[in-house]
């Protein structure tokens, strides 16, 4: 089982990707 916070660091850094993609 996945911890509940694993999926919340891991959503962010996906959001954090993302937003330094759209930026550059």
């Amino acid at each position: 089982m996945i911890p509940h916070g694993f999926n919340y660091t891991y959503k962010r850094k996906q959001r954090l990707l993302y937003e330094n993609h759209k930026l550059s």
